[in-house]
């Protein structure tokens, strides 16, 4: 069997200037960090709490205090040799076997995950590093805070789809589909006609869907023929939400990439983002939810709760529906064109893993997923669909459909 199980990691472009100046802060005498400022709040919150001289020096350089919340099991994962996310999200050694039990400090471990990521950010995009810095302090500093009081929200798998559940019939039921076509968002030709098939297809969307595109974008894994091991994303997954709380995926950094990127989707700009000249992804539909109170904010630095990072997911999916559709519409006087139109609206209702495996892909590369997507229709949705991806996607594409239907299993 295979060992050293690690979830796919994005390189950073070869290319990217590199900066190789390293700085730290000094605060009272402590060094603190390399980059960024959560060692700075850390120091201060040590200080204010009457911690000794003795016990700063057991602290590891700008790290929070280490607060352990009690022992619990790991399960069927015990035993499993990991290597990156895996290893840093659980608090076990690259290359280590899991234990069957952990007493991790999740505080200690949020902390590390955003210094990881200040430093990437620092070596590629030092321009980036201030609005990263306010993203580490908002995300991160609050998860230690909630983590060191004992606040964090503890949930299990069926109570977090229940919640997903309950956002997208609100988000739904707000939504107003009759002006979904207005101002152009998808093009002159995106009228009432093309609306109304992405509102079908958009029935699609389960809770279950979304929490499986989540696991996806945290922990993209396949897997091999090895039950065990195709369970393993869901099963780490379901661990943090029990015991690291669900504060913690929510307030998760995107370690391999330089962006303002977060959270339960690791949503960076792209899929998000609304000034007065420009709206991408989930903003372009924000303007649809009936009541302003419940609309998204118009950055993914104030995505910062579950409930709304899944409305920006279930937001951002719709988007993506709407370019797919916009892409076979605009080419609709094409004979071949008119038929994937009529072909796609014929089987709207019967392609809800097929649809999660396009939005999974969307959300990485958009222009490949919608011509895997449209080779699909040709073949009257036959076939293994991740065949019809390129290699930039199929890794998600295929995770996607494994944790769905793991999913499926415990529900």
């Amino acid at each position: 069997m295979k060992e050293g199980y690690q979830p796919k990691r994005e390189k950073p472009d070869k290319n990217e200037p590199v900066s190789v100046s390293r700085r730290k802060l000094i605060v009272g005498g402590v060094s603190v960090g390399v980059v960024g400022t959560l060692g700075v709040a850390a120091y201060e919150l040590h200080k204010s709490k009457n911690t000794t001289t003795e016990d700063l020096r057991e602290l590891k350089e700008g790290s929070p205090m280490p607060v352990y919340r009690g022992v619990f099991p790991t399960g069927e994962i015990a035993g499993r040799k990991v290597n990156d996310l895996f290893a840093y999200y659980l608090g076990v050694k690259e290359h280590s076997k899991i234990p069957e039990t952990l007493n991790p400090d999740f505080g200690t471990i949020m902390y590390d995950l955003w210094q990881k990521k200040l430093a990437l950010v620092h070596k590629i995009r030092p321009n980036w590093l201030s609005s990263v810095q306010e993203a580490e302090q908002h995300f991160g500093g609050r998860y230690i805070e909630v983590w060191r009081d004992g606040t964090i929200t503890k949930q299990t798998l069926p109570e977090l789809v229940q919640d997903v559940g309950e956002t997208i019939e609100e988000t739904r039921e707000n939504f107003e589909w009759n002006h979904f076509h207005e101002n152009h968002r998808y093009g002159s030709l995106f009228g009432p006609e093309e609306a109304h098939i992405v509102h079908q297809l958009s029935k699609n969307i389960t809770p279950e869907m979304l929490v499986a595109y989540s696991v996806t974008e945290l922990m993209p894994f396949e897997g091999d023929t090895d039950p065990l091991l195709k369970k393993m994303p869901l099963d780490v997954y379901e661990l943090l939400l029990a015991h690291a709380g669900r504060e913690f995926l929510v307030d998760l950094p995107a370690i391999n990439d330089p962006y303002v990127s977060t959270g339960m989707f690791q949503f960076t700009s792209y899929a998000l983002y609304e000034d007065e000249k420009e709206k991408r992804g989930a903003s372009k539909l924000n303007s649809l939810i009936h009541d302003p109170s419940n609309r998204l904010p118009s950055s993914v630095l104030h995505l910062d709760t579950a409930q709304k990072q899944f409305q920006a997911a279930y937001l951002f999916s719709l988007d993506n529906l709407a370019r797919l559709v916009q892409r076979i519409a605009n080419n609709r006087d094409r004979g071949h064109d008119k038929k994937r139109l009529h072909t796609l609206v014929a089987h709207e209702s019967t392609l809800h893993k097929g649809l999660l495996q396009y939005i999974a892909g969307a959300h990485h590369n958009p222009a490949e997923s919608m011509t895997a997507f449209t080779k699909w229709i040709d073949k009257g949705f036959h076939g293994n669909y991740a065949e019809m991806c390129g290699p930039r996607i199929r890794y998600y594409v295929r995770s996607a459909l494994v944790n769905y239907e793991e999913l499926e299993k415990r529900s």
